[in-house]
């Protein structure tokens, strides 16, 4: 039986302390897993060409595959694809899982098998641990959300544990953005999906999503943001709210303020506007789904009465006890902007570092993108940025970044992601870590190399602003950097002194960067302001081809300029 095998047979009360006795004994964890997917998978097209059978050792294994990338698995993915198995895994394929695109545009499928897909599920099971941990914790705070919401339903929050609590949040509503497809898959007749839309139809929680799934698939921003939050208006116990990135729910919350008249007027009536482009099909369907809630509009026009910053969900979702985002990246900074509009006692917790290759951390506490590696899952090295160095997951150093390198149940081996993550402590000897940036999102006109995400930091915690949008430009003859930036309202601050205040905290910040400027290999940044709205424009823009907005990933360095038309 597999370590992720042991850990998913336990209970929810029984699963930390076994899941915590493997962390303390990183190495032979890493060596029994390594050595469990080169078992299995001996005897595969891969496995065979890189004589798996005659490796013995972590040294054997690391001379006798080189590091790799997407390309490397093309040729066995397009054999995959016409059904033929045994390619990179000994076990059947069950689904493809699209990812939100390359550098290049193109979008990968990564191929998901039996164990890659329970794997995946063991993370989510601790992750929800943790999660429900978290929430049990916060009973101590008399004025929690967690005791707010119990107390409304009449229960003592001191009767309420673990099972009972787990049973409490599998039937409340909530609000995600997930994303799936339907009706596509290979010729072979092999589903394909995104990462996001297939652990959402595995989810123990679909029942209680706050409006009718199949508006995931519903790639028109008018009516998708219009629908989820006309349907999600019904209820006032929405507790919890997920999607990767934060900047989903904020669009949604200001769509909701700007259009609340006729909002509530649907709600009251069961209609559904007809200025929104639906086919004839789909507005049947969601009228079919809508009733009327007189009650309720009644409450929210008395609300949007008191003004139009006060129509925000802590007034009209005041149990909201927990958020689940990325709080690390590049879009970190929008979970900011996500707190002003839920009560100060919600708990923001971080989604876990991941992508459709893997789940590579587990977070413990709220508050923080840091999680432990998720070492039952995969094998794991870690490349040093200053020498190269390929090291282990039990000989990484504290505070130190590296590029992460995955081996996987899922047929990639020594796959290198170009993820830049952080040491940032240990659970006995395992890594916890959060993810930095994209190694291909690091600034460098004249060899400076500062990671974009640490000028989107500054821009926060330096200049105190509050954004929903930047992306850096490399303007490679003027020898500086153009951050173009959409505020969270438009004002009238001089971008010349932003720009200005910007560059004497890099100068600070950033030895070569001082080094450069002073030797005029470098010239003084730019700050151009964007019109609201232009945030919007880049996901349109990437949602083209069915991409849905929940997976789309916006780049902090732009090859092109902006469309001068969303320039303030």
């Amino acid at each position: 039986m597999t370590i992720y095998e042991e850990l998913d047979k336990l209970k929810l009360t029984e699963i930390e302390k076994a899941w915590l006795g493997y962390c303390h004994n990183c190495s032979e964890t890493q060596n029994t897993v390594l050595e469990d997917i080169l078992k299995s998978n001996e005897n595969t097209e891969f496995g065979m060409k890189h004589d798996f059978k005659n490796i013995k050792s972590v040294e054997d294994f690391q001379k006798n595959i080189p590091l790799s990338q997407y390309s490397d698995y093309e040729e066995y993915i397009e054999k995959l694809k016409l059904g033929e198995n045994n390619q990179l895994f000994a076990q059947d394929i069950e689904y493809f899982i699209m990812t939100s695109g390359t550098s290049s545009g193109k979008s990968k499928l990564i191929p998901e098998n039996e164990d890659s897909k329970n794997i995946k599920n063991t993370v989510y099971k601790l992750r929800n641990y943790y999660l429900l941990k978290t929430l049990l914790m916060s009973k101590a705070d008399p004025n929690s959300q967690l005791n707010k919401y119990l107390i409304s339903k009449g229960l003592n929050p001191k009767d309420v544990n673990v099972p009972e609590l787990s049973n409490i949040v599998q039937n409340m509503h909530y609000l995600t953005f997930s994303s799936k497809t339907d009706n596509y898959e290979t010729s072979a007749g092999i589903p394909i999906g995104f990462a996001s839309g297939m652990s959402f139809e595995k989810s123990a929680f679909t029942k209680g999503i706050s409006y009718p799934p199949r508006l995931m698939t519903k790639n028109d921003d008018e009516a998708n943001n219009y629908l989820v939050m006309l349907f999600s208006l019904r209820f006032e116990d929405i507790l919890y709210i997920t999607t990767n990135n934060a900047s989903n729910f904020n669009i949604k919350v200001e769509y909701a303020m700007d259009h609340a008249e006729e909002l509530i007027n649907d709600l009251r009536n069961g209609t559904i506007t007809k200025r929104l482009n639906l086919s004839d099909e789909d507005r049947k369907y969601y009228e079919s789904q809508m009733e009327a809630f007189p009650k309720r509009a009644n409450f929210l026009e008395e609300l949007l009465k008191k003004g139009k910053d006060q129509f925000i969900p802590k007034n009209y979702w005041p149990y909201v006890m927990l958020t689940k985002f990325w709080l690390g990246g590049s879009v970190g900074p929008n979970s900011e902007t996500s707190r002003k509009y839920l009560d100060e006692k919600t708990i923001f917790f971080d989604v876990g570092y991941g992508a459709s290759e893997g789940k590579f951390t587990i977070p413990t506490k709220p508050d923080t993108p840091e999680g432990i590696l998720s070492i039952f899952g995969g094998f794991y090295e870690f490349k040093d940025l200053e020498n190269g160095q390929i090291l282990t997951a039990d000989k990484v150093e504290l505070n130190k970044e590296y590029e992460l390198i995955i081996t996987t149940y899922g047929g990639l081996y020594r796959y290198e992601l170009h993820d830049i993550i952080e040491i940032i402590g240990f659970t006995g000897t395992t890594p916890n870590l959060i993810f930095k940036t994209k190694s291909g999102e690091i600034l460098n006109i004249s060899q400076e190399k500062i990671p974009a995400i640490e000028i989107v930091n500054k821009i926060k915690d330096g200049l105190n602003l509050s954004f929903k949008q930047v992306q850096i430009f490399e303007n490679h003859d003027e020898k500086n950097y153009e951050i173009y930036i959409e505020l969270e309202k438009e004002t009238q601050i001089n971008a010349n002194e932003l720009a200005s205040k910007l560059n004497e905290i890099l100068i600070e910040s950033f030895e070569l960067y001082e080094l450069y400027d002073r030797m005029g290999l470098m010239t003084p940044l730019k700050v151009i302001l964007m019109k609201n709205g232009w945030i919007e424009s880049l996901y349109a823009m990437k949602s083209k081809g069915n991409v849905p907005k929940s997976q789309i990933k916006l780049p902090l360095i732009i090859t092109e300029k902006p469309d001068k038309e969303y320039i303030l």
